[in-house]
């Protein structure tokens, strides 16, 4: 089966050696992939807009394109002339042709602004206004808040304390915005990290129909669904149709293929596994084996590809070239010479 993928990422290194990357997801049978433009509000002149423009031109087809905030406005050595707030950029990635929009905003480390407040209003407004589906991480695992229930190889990057906002405090901001915004398509990352609470997760997903949840690892979450098979497999067969398929491609860059047949064999058969030991953000994990649900087919299609489809189209949104240029130019002027999207500017 071809997949499409909702969750991947690509980095500046990338961009030296596009074939490797177009290899990568053909040796996982990914037919088509969402890119993630990350950006943090804590380093406004930095962020990945301009490559995922690279990308969407190399790659115009097969990828579709979810862009970040770009934060250059916030910045006192940004030129007012080359800065545009948060409905503007909407407005250009729109016309553009972007498919979606990416907010990183409220994991513990990157949040700063609360995403429920009047900073982001306008625009989540813009977003509303074209109804630009959303693709959120909201939190991380609750074990990231404790020493003693934290992965060795998440330490120490991702090791929080209480000076980091709570998971529930992260939760609550984002539901605040899917109450505000019923009819803005959200996917929620990671499962909005509610593996071991399958419960909650439904009434989620009942309560607001605007929603979906990707299987993008957090590997945890397979640890999790792995202790009640049976009830996993049931929530997996009712919301077949609010379940997105995605790698995490990229993040620690590790590649797609093995993050691609973990979750794939999760879902499709009921072999006891590894995650791939290779992969250095989900082993080594006392926690393992994971253990498949074996989903009937059609809802394993339904999950790995159909879902994307309908949600996004069969095919990204046509792509101006044009107008991508001046937004690359833009970004370039606005975050300085040594950002990456100076070097994208030049390679254009």
């Amino acid at each position: 089966m071809k997949l499409y993928d909702n969750h991947i990422h690509l980095h500046p290194i990338d961009i030296d050696d596009p074939a490797a990357v177009l290899a990568d997801f053909d040796a996982a049978d990914i037919e088509r992939f969402a890119f993630l433009g990350v950006s943090n509000p804590h380093e406004p002149l930095d962020n990945e807009n301009a490559q995922g423009l690279f990308f969407k031109r190399l790659f115009e087809d097969r990828m579709f394109f979810f862009p970040g905030c770009d934060y250059a406005f916030t910045h006192e050595d940004s030129l007012d002339s080359n800065t545009i707030d948060f409905p503007e950029q909407v407005r250009r990635m729109h016309a553009l042709g972007a498919d979606g929009w990416k907010f990183l905003e409220t994991k513990p480390g990157i949040h700063l602004e609360p995403l429920d407040g009047p900073f982001y209003e306008p625009l989540f407004q813009a977003l509303d206004k074209y109804r630009i589906p959303v693709l959120w991480h909201v939190g991380d695992p609750i074990e990231f808040w404790d020493v003693n229930t934290l992965p060795t190889w998440a330490f120490p990057d991702w090791s929080y304390d209480d000076r980091a906002p709570s998971l529930e405090s992260l939760r609550k901001e984002a539901l605040n915005v899917i109450n505000r915004y019923p009819n803005l398509p959200i996917i929620l990352a990671h499962f909005f990290f509610l593996g071991e609470d399958l419960d909650r997760a439904g009434r989620l997903l009942d309560e607001h129909p605007n929603v979906m949840f990707d299987l993008a690892p957090g590997v945890e979450m397979f640890f999790g669904f792995s202790k009640d098979r049976g009830r996993s497999r049931e929530f997996f067969t009712k919301y077949a149709d609010r379940i997105l398929f995605g790698t995490d491609r990229g993040v620690a860059d590790m590649p797609a293929l093995g993050r691609k047949e973990m979750i794939y064999r999760f879902l499709s058969t009921e072999d006891r596994f590894d995650p791939p030991h290779s992969d250095i953000v989900m082993w080594p994990d006392d926690r393992a084996p994971i253990r498949g649900i074996g989903l009937d087919e059609a809802v394993v299609a339904q999950i790995c590809r159909e879902n994307l489809i309908k949600l996004l189209g069969a095919e990204p949104h046509p792509f101006d070239v044009d107008l991508a240029e001046q937004e690359v130019a833009r970004l370039a002027a606005a975050h300085g010479k040594n950002s990456v999207a100076k070097k994208v500017l030049e390679l254009w």
